[in-house]
Order: C-alpha cells, then sequence, then structure tokens
C-alpha cells in the first residue's frame, strides 16, 4: 500500500526488499532496490544490493554498483554517513573477496578526504586494513619460500622494512596512536585559538579500538591510560566510559 503512494521510496522499498530476501524471493528483493536506486542513492539501498550480489558470487557487479553510487553520494555533502558506510563496504569488497588491499586502502583513504571531519569509522578501518595487510603478505611471502609480492602485483620494496617486520596488531596499534594523538593536537590547537577549553565533535572510537588492542594483549594499564585519554576528549561517550568500566572490573 505504501508502494502505491510512492513507488520509489528508498525507505519502504528498502523494507519490503528485506522482507522478500528473508521469505527467500532474492529476485523480488533485488528488483525492488534496483528500482528505488534509480532515483535515490542510499547506503542502505547500495549495500543490501551489493550483499545479494556477494551471496549470489557476482563480486563484479557489487564492485561496479560501488562504484557507480558512490559518484552519485559524494557530491552530497550533507551525507557523511551514508557515504562512510558505502565506502567501508567497498573496501571490504576488495579485501575480502578480491584481496585487493591497495584498492581498499585507496577507497578508505578516498574516504577519509571526502569526508575529513571526525570520521572515526574510517580512521579504525584504515588502522586494522593495515594490520590485516600486513598479517597477508607475511603469510604469502612465507609460504613463497620469503619471495613475495604484494596482492595487486606491487614488490615487497614499497613496504619499509621496519613496518614489514612489525606484527599486524603492532602496525595497528601505531596507527590508531597517531591518529589519537593528531586528535589530541587538534584539540589543542583550537583550545588555543578560541582561549577556552573545547570539546571535540565526533565519538572516541579511535581511543576504543586502540585501547581494545592492549586489553587484548594484557596491558591493562595502558587500555586504561588510553581510555582516560578518550574520556577527556568525549566524555559523553557512552562506549568509552563502558570500556573504562570493564577494564577496572
Amino acid at each position: 500500500q505504501a508502494l502505491t503512494i510512492d513507488k520509489y521510496n528508498p525507505y519502504v522499498c528498502h523494507a519490503f526488499g528485506l522482507l522478500e530476501e528473508r521469505l527467500g524471493h532474492a529476485d523480488r528483493a533485488q528488483q525492488l532496490w534496483e528500482h528505488a536506486l534509480t532515483r535515490r542513492s542510499t547506503a542502505a539501498l547500495i549495500c543490501s544490493l551489493a550483499e545479494l550480489h556477494v551471496a549470489a558470487e557476482r563480486h563484479v557487479e557489487a564492485r561496479e554498483l560501488y562504484a557507480t553510487h558512490l559518484v552519485r553520494l559524494l557530491p552530497q555533502t550533507r551525507r557523511d554517513r551514508e557515504i562512510t558506510e558505502v565506502f567501508l563496504a567497498a573496501a571490504w569488497l576488495e579485501e575480502v573477496h578480491f584481496s585487493d588491499f591497495l584498492a581498499a586502502r585507496q577507497l578508505l583513504e578516498h574516504c577519509l578526504k571526502a569526508v575529513p571531519n571526525n570520521n572515526s569509522r574510517a580512521q579504525v578501518a584504515l588502522a586494522r586494513l593495515e594490520g590485516r595487510q600486513n598479517k597477508y603478505f607475511s603469510a604469502t611471502a612465507a609460504a613463497n619460500g620469503g619471495s613475495s609480492f604484494k596482492p595487486g602485483g606491487s614488490p615487497k620494496s614499497s613496504y619499509s622494512s621496519r613496518r614489514s617486520s612489525m606484527g599486524s596488531k603492532a602496525i595497528t596499534r601505531e596507527r590508531l596512536k597517531a591518529a589519537c594523538t593528531e586528535l589530541e593536537q587538534q584539540q589543542k590547537d583550537e583550545s588555543s585559538s578560541s582561549n577556552k577549553k573545547k570539546k571535540c565533535d565526533g565519538d572516541g572510537r579511535l581511543f576504543n579500538a586502540w585501547a581494545h588492542i592492549e586489553v587484548k594483549s594484557g596491558r591493562l594499564n595502558a587500555a586504561r591510560d588510553i581510555l582516560s585519554r578518550g574520556i577527556l576528549h568525549f566524555p559523553r561517550d557512552h562506549s568509552l566510559l563502558q570500556a573504562a568500566g570493564k577494564v577496572e572490573e
């Protein structure tokens, strides 16, 4: 009935498509999502349709779908969350289904340029990607007797020797630490220019991700310090407070 009122409504088409998918009518879900996307690109429609393609092993179609609709979304500067969502999904596709870490990294870096302010999701995703990339590269090198290439054909010489010798967790930690330090410096500069203390917009996802690594490594005091730094900047971020409580427990 809703579609008789507005047959291209993206929210109705998406919800109806999810229902059809759960009932086993994948073709009908695809038709609904493609129909709505002819009028408006939304992250929910794009990602759901791409996941449908991936489930059917149509990986190239999913890649093309992301590329097509990112071009549509990027000029819409007020849709930062949706732009980030699609970039993250596209990067995941490149990494998991094409083993193309370079393409995944480029997508995440493009995301940070397109949505530069408070984009903690993309920053955390990039840090974790770098760690998994190093792990994949090291495993490939070991399997080939120490002679390997990066996914996508780039030679090992493009890696710094120091980073290539680091573990995946250490690389992710290093990236998150740098991002948190940069965020703290940014707040310090803003406070100095305005002559009053100002809390950062956004969330404490970067601090939480960094602290999580320390907890998994058994470095609880380090995790406590990191979370305290995060809470100082994002005192209303409940996830930081909850993580800090678990560390104390």
